[in-house]
């Protein structure tokens, strides 16, 4: 497990530097081209470059040992991380797209944005290829390691590059064409930043989800009192008791089972139950399962 996270860490890191040259490249080539669209495409990356950021904290942090001032861990650190980036980003996306919709009342006004230069097309499309080889690079290894972190990457990497093909495609009219064309680079900016506020707002409730300890899914608990049922001399499991610290499942279970047993079966169907659910999932960092007695 640990040689797997090593190498989980170890591409989410590749990936992150890619990221990042390409994030500092659509900044540069925005800002000396005047393109809107580039300029919030680049925001888009910014969010992708945190979302990869993010899974290197979570792994460094889940690795970190419980002690007795944090006897779950230290996955909220990353939860609270979330938080703070999920604004940072919202409020980026929404003052650029605020100001694109300023762009978007003059030009309708007559007032004309500078022309956008051809290296804002170079850049969109150097944007395509890299993102589709970071996406093939994510996939192929989740699949090796089978890894979510890596799928989940894999998908950022895919919609970053959907958001980067739109913006060329936007682009070639308007720096091919220009005249009124040119509203496109705005309208197109408005609408690439309106995508990374949702985005922003889905990573906030998921995270503020987990800060107030929200249950897993209901099917999630449903197979946990399935597999602890299917342990021979469970009577009933009374009690499924989910959340999530940091990216991890905490889960609590309470079962009976017949008062006559000795202790030493009891404890060996717990271990058992343990090890149904560890085998299973493998992102368990709490589990604690209470046993009463059914003749009581």
């Amino acid at each position: 497990m640990s040689t797997t996270n090593n190498k989980e860490k170890k591409y989410v890191v590749a990936g992150a530097s890619t990221n990042l040259l390409l994030l500092v490249m659509k900044f540069y080539v925005a800002i000396c081209a005047h393109s809107a669209a580039l300029m919030a495409d680049a925001i888009h990356s910014l969010f992708n470059l945190f979302g990869d950021g993010l899974a290197v904290a979570f792994m460094a942090l889940n690795k970190r040992a419980k002690n007795d001032s944090h006897d779950y861990g230290y996955g909220r650190y990353a939860t609270v991380m979330c938080l703070a980036i999920s604004l940072v980003l919202f409020v980026a996306a929404f003052f650029w797209g605020f100001k694109c919709a300023g762009d978007f009342i003059l030009f309708m006004q007559g007032v004309f944005p500078v022309n956008v230069r051809f290296a804002a097309i170079i850049a969109a499309v150097v944007s395509v290829f890299v993102l589709l080889a970071l996406s093939r690079f994510a996939v192929r290894h989740a699949q090796q390691l089978n890894s979510d972190v890596l799928t989940r990457a894999a998908h950022r990497y895919d919609f970053d590059m959907w958001s980067s093909l739109g913006t060329f495609i936007v682009l070639l009219p308007v720096v091919i064409v220009a005249g009124k064309w040119k509203v496109l680079d705005v309208l197109a900016a408005m609408v690439i930043c309106l995508f990374v506020m949702l985005e922003a707002c889905r990573l906030f409730r998921n995270a503020l989800d987990e800060l107030l300890d929200k249950s897993l899914p209901e099917d999630t608990e449903a197979d946990l009192a399935k597999l602890a049922a299917g342990v021979d001399g469970v009577e009933a499991v009374t009690g499924v008791l989910t959340r999530k610290v940091g990216g991890q499942m905490a889960i609590e279970l309470n079962v009976t089972m017949s008062g006559e047993d000795s202790l030493d079966v009891i404890h060996q169907r717990v271990k058992e139950i343990k090890q149904l659910i560890n085998d299973k999932y493998d992102q368990v960092t709490h589990l604690a399962v209470h046993v009463e007695p059914s003749n009581q």
